[in-house]
């Protein structure tokens, strides 16, 4: 049965998914795989509408998985995904305050975030998404003040 980490981005779910499982699957590179290019480009193409497709093709085969799964940020948002997620018993929201989160997206030089306009519009954007984190996941681990070590532990005695 596999993992599903969710939460907004800049939360560490990729980061921690690569701690959890060596083999894990991270659904943005998966992504990337398929389409050719990457995300921001991908956005700028063809649309949110046409990635968030793609997004949902790519996560039902990841469900297939036994692996962890890091999401995008924003896998809560269509409805598709809504009702995968609805359909796991593993699914943990790594939650964490807002001005963390930017703060951790304006440090992130490595990855380029196409709905990281501006501060105002990630913020509507962290309340529109927070309230379907806490809907769809089974558990939630507040990790702004914890060490990834002891994010991992907790995640492993949840999924036992």
């Amino acid at each position: 049965m596999p993992v599903i980490l969710i939460g907004f981005m800049g939360a560490g779910k990729t980061s921690l998914a690569s701690k959890l499982d060596s083999q894990f699957i991270d659904l943005d590179q998966r992504i990337e795989e398929k389409i050719g290019i990457t995300i921001s480009e991908y956005f700028n193409e063809y649309g949110e509408n046409a990635f968030r497709q793609v997004e949902s093709e790519i996560f039902e085969q990841a469900l297939l998985s036994n692996r962890v799964i890091a999401t995008g940020g924003g896998i809560v948002e269509e409805e598709t995904n809504q009702k995968l997620l609805s359909a796991q018993s593993q699914v943990i929201y790594l939650q964490v305050s807002f001005d963390v989160l930017y703060a951790r997206i304006q440090s992130d030089k490595k990855n380029n975030r196409p709905l990281a306009k501006d501060k105002e519009s990630l913020y509507n954007l962290y309340h529109k998404r927070t309230p379907l984190y806490e809907k769809y996941s089974q558990y939630t681990i507040n990790v702004e003040n914890q060490s990834a070590e002891d994010i991992v532990h907790q995640i492993k005695q949840m999924i036992q």
